[in-house]
């Protein structure tokens, strides 16, 4: 039999722990348990309801650290002038290259 305990978010099989299961273990089916855990390995995260039984929940966002944070908004900042100049020297090349068109006649 399998079980789940809410106090460990664990699970345990009888036939493996034996008397070692937590008081609050609640005995769920193996379908339940290979459910449980295919949603695990689809990136949600097993928890227990207030009865104490496993459920699927989707994982909240991880927050950023105000370290990560400022890091970000640096990188962002960073992206942006990267862009801004790489459209500049676009337009410069675009103008080059119509001064070149005009005074040769070549395309």
């Amino acid at each position: 039999m399998m079980y789940f305990s809410k106090s460990t978010n664990g699970f345990y099989d009888s036939a493996l722990h034996g008397r070692n299961i937590p008081n609050d273990a609640v005995e769920i089916s193996n379908a339940e348990w290979r459910d449980l855990l295919q949603g695990q390995s689809d990136g949600r995260q097993i928890s227990a309801d207030s009865d104490g039984r496993p459920v699927l929940r989707d994982r909240e966002p991880r927050r950023l650290s105000k370290k990560e944070d400022v890091e970000q908004k640096i990188r962002n900042k960073m992206n942006e002038l990267l862009r801004a100049q790489a459209i500049q020297e676009l337009k410069a090349q675009g103008e080059i290259k119509q001064n070149y068109t005009e005074k040769t006649g070549e395309r």
